[in-house]
């Protein structure tokens, strides 16, 4: 595709890249998080703060997103 990405696209990224990170981060905060309810705060906090900026990334670098960080986030998963 040539030119830049129109709106559409964008959010389909952004959405994409979101949900991935979403499953990444959620079974990453309940790994280490600890049986105290404070701790579900924070958990909770650090994965929001993870799926946006994925999601982020995700529609600014497109394919290159996907290439670079997919095989690294499903090895350590």
């Amino acid at each position: 595709m040539a030119g830049k990405p129109d709106v559409l696209e964008k959010c389909v990224r952004f959405v994409c890249g979101s949900l991935v990170c979403g499953v990444l981060a959620v079974s990453a905060a309940l790994q280490i998080v600890e049986p105290r309810p404070s701790s579900y705060w924070v958990a909770g906090g650090l994965a929001i703060v993870l799926i946006v900026s994925m999601g982020l990334m995700a529609m600014k670098l497109g394919d290159r997103f996907w290439q670079s960080t997919l095989p690294r986030l499903l090895w350590w998963w």
